[in-house]
């Protein structure tokens, strides 16, 4: 007969919970319980440090037992050393073998998310269909050099011939500028099928979060956060953003909602999936362009230590997201009409779902004379600075 084994736990530091909340992203294989027929000397013992005996049992022939484990995950539990956490407990990815198969991640990157340094993850659909080119490659070129002088590392994320980069070089960036529309836009869902398909791939800030919680990186900046369109349920278009902030924990730094989209129903929606809205010296969420007007946020901050401690007091209960908001520095008040005609345009034209933000905006920086093009490009630089300072000062 078939004796079942005793538990068997490898002497390693590896923490099976750990293991497994490293893989668990939309980014990982996931795991499942696989029954083993021992026919063969111990798997256990092959998992094990040299010297280290597994329980005589388990390298009985006919012995079978169970184990629950990822099963893509044995060649990491064997590499990954035991230091190998980040300063929160949670395992730093970025240096587990077998991750840069698919996501290419810079050595200056590699190297901060290792020491649990200071990076702020920057999306690229800002570059490619938030901007007319070669616009939309100097604000992604600015955004950087601001994340750099508040003394954090930019890591600019994109997918590019096969991979998911974390961290583009100037030349990949205008790759995205360049391509412009003809870069696909890459929410969570599209990942996988992007490099799969070798195509260029611009992440949304939804894209962009699902690649920081697998690595482990917690602050983002961007200039505004995706929620529910105006008419909701007709269409039913929700951003892929709120669900993937409201499962990462990240401080994704913003001018709050796009005003194209119902504010207070994604605020709403926010407060249901349980993510705070920061208020950055404000106790009104700004609507994108203007300064004022929004719901009233969850709390108001006045400092990057206050954020970086409402962060890790969020996560210590098991929490996700969180977003700053943070109001522009030149505030438009009177392009509100403008947004309508744009979003009445874009209805007649049958245009809807990820096509809408490119349309309305290219609409808004037409009719206002540029003025919107300067504030966007503005806002999104100015929320760049204050990430990285949020990720040097407080260390997230």
């Amino acid at each position: 007969y078939a004796r079942p084994a005793p538990e068997v736990t490898p002497r390693r530091s590896v923490r099976k919970d750990l293991l497994v909340s490293c893989v668990g992203s939309s980014l990982s294989y996931g795991v499942r319980k696989t029954r083993w027929t021992r026919t063969q000397p111990s798997f256990i013992s092959d998992h094990m440090g040299e010297g280290e005996d597994a329980a005589p049992e388990a390298d009985r022939p006919g012995t079978t037992f169970e184990i629950q484990w990822e099963f893509a995950s044995r060649q990491i539990a064997r590499e990954l050393p035991t230091q190998d956490t980040r300063h929160d407990g949670r395992v730093n990815v970025a240096s587990a073998p077998g991750y840069n198969r698919l996501i290419v991640i810079a050595p200056e990157i590699r190297e901060a998310l290792a020491a649990g340094g200071a990076v702020v993850a920057l999306e690229t659909t800002l570059v490619a269909h938030g901007f007319p080119h070669p616009e939309g490659a100097a604000v992604g070129a600015a955004s950087e050099a601001a994340v750099r002088a508040a003394g954090s590392i930019p890591a600019t994320i994109g997918v590019i011939d096969g991979h998911i980069r974390v961290g583009l070089t100037s030349v990949e960036v205008a790759r995205f500028g360049e391509a412009g529309p003809a870069a696909r836009k890459l929410g969570p869902r599209d990942l996988a099928v992007c490099a799969v398909q070798s195509a260029l791939g611009a992440t949304t800030v939804g894209g962009t979060l699902a690649v920081c919680r697998a690595l482990g990186i917690t602050v983002m900046a961007t200039g505004g956060l995706g929620g529910v369109h105006r008419g909701y349920p007709s269409p039913p278009d929700v951003s892929a953003d709120l669900g993937e902030l409201a499962r990462t924990p990240v401080v994704v730094v913003s001018a709050g909602i796009k005003s194209l989209l119902d504010v207070p129903a994604t605020c709403e929606m926010l407060e249901t999936l349980g993510v705070p809205i920061l208020g950055w010296r404000t106790d009104e969420l700004p609507r994108f362009y203007s300064a004022h007007g929004g719901p009233p946020v969850s709390a108001r901050v006045e400092s990057a230590n206050e954020v970086a401690r409402i962060a890790r007091a969020h996560w210590d209960l098991g929490g996700g997201g969180i977003m700053l908001a943070r109001p522009p520095d030149a505030s438009l008040d009177d392009v509100e009409p403008l947004i309508d005609e744009a979003i009445a345009e874009a209805s007649r034209q049958g245009i809807s779902g990820q096509a809408v933000t490119p349309f309305v905006l290219a609409r808004l920086h037409e009719r206002s004379g540029g003025r919107t093009l300067r504030a966007n490009r503005d806002l999104i630089v100015a929320n760049a600075g204050l990430a990285g300072q949020i990720a040097t000062e407080a260390g997230v």
